[in-house]
């Protein structure tokens, strides 16, 4: 039995590393679904197109270590001789910066209605019977290093056959949503480009018209993305690193990357490391969600 991995985990005071995660998304809808009619439109055509890039850093500490894995996925996950799992003290800090713009486009015919209140739909929309309006609507952000928070990761260290089983951690972007939203409403002729009729920032009291969703796409990200990524961790490792790419199943669909870097407590880390500790390393992946979308492993380059 290969006792060296989890002898080596007992003997130091834990781990460190930083990962960061990249989201990106593109895209177009025409006609958009989402698109909500209201009383007196008649809908006829709606587009909405996007464009996100968001990139999140965070730090990772592990300072407290239990015998077995505690996780359902592994093999004998109560085996106290075989695993060692090293939890998080608290929540750990991290950046999200964002870029993202969003537009839509829709329009309808304004017909007459009938019904309670009717006289009060049809007074606001006189001299509009059918007659084709148009809304373009425009949501932009770009933030800097917004605090985000990650927890509930766990690195477990299998002594039996040298490798390392890292959970993937949950995180908390609910500082995502924030930015400015344009609009402007024109009869029987399109929007001009860049023509707006107002701006505002938006936030709790104030929403786009449009069926936007990119500001909640990442949401779903950490708390979804709870595989556990294996990794072979030879004699005498240090450090390890590794590159895993998601698809995001939330809406619009992304393409997600996550680069994770692992080393000993820094008190405790040799004065020289191997060259194959520094290599990228190959990498399995074990789904915990049911339903999450399989994903594609592939080492730093």
């Amino acid at each position: 039995m290969a006792i060296a991995p989890l002898a080596a985990a007992q003997e130091n005071s834990g781990w460190v590393g930083e990962y960061v995660l990249t989201f990106e998304s593109a895209g177009k809808r025409s006609p958009d679904p989402r698109a909500q009619p209201v009383w007196g439109q008649t809908p006829i055509s709606s587009q909405t197109q996007w464009n996100i890039r968001e990139e999140i850093r965070g730090t990772l500490r592990y300072t407290r270590c239990a015998p077995g894995a505690a996780l359902a996925p592994a093999p004998e996950a109560g085996n106290r001789q075989r695993w060692i799992a090293w939890h998080m003290d608290d929540e750990m800090p991290g950046t999200l910066t964002s870029l993202v713009e969003e537009e839509h486009d829709e329009q309808w015919r304004v017909v007459e209605v009938e019904g309670e209140a009717a006289h009060l739909r049809n007074a606001a929309n006189q001299g509009k019977f059918e007659r084709i309006q148009y809304l373009r609507a425009q949501f932009a952000q770009d933030e800097h290093a917004l605090p985000i928070t990650a927890s509930g990761s766990k690195p477990l260290f299998d002594a039996q056959h040298g490798r390392l089983w890292f959970q993937m951690p949950a995180i908390d972007v609910a500082a995502v949503g924030r930015g400015v939203c344009r609009e402007a409403v024109s009869l029987d002729r399109p929007v001009p480009p860049g023509h707006w009729q107002r701006e505002v920032a938006v936030g709790d009291d104030h929403q786009c018209r449009g069926p936007f969703t990119i500001t909640r796409a990442p949401t779903g990200l950490g708390r979804s993305a709870v595989d556990v990524v294996e990794v072979p961790l030879p004699r005498g490792t240090d450090a390890v690193r590794f590159q895993r790419e998601v698809v995001v199943a939330t809406t619009p669909v992304a393409r997600a990357v996550l680069k994770v870097r692992l080393t000993r407590a820094p008190a405790l880390v040799a004065a020289k490391q191997s060259v194959e500790a520094t290599q990228p390393a190959t990498v399995t992946v074990h789904p915990v969600s049911s339903g999450f979308v399989p994903a594609t492993l592939r080492g730093v380059q």
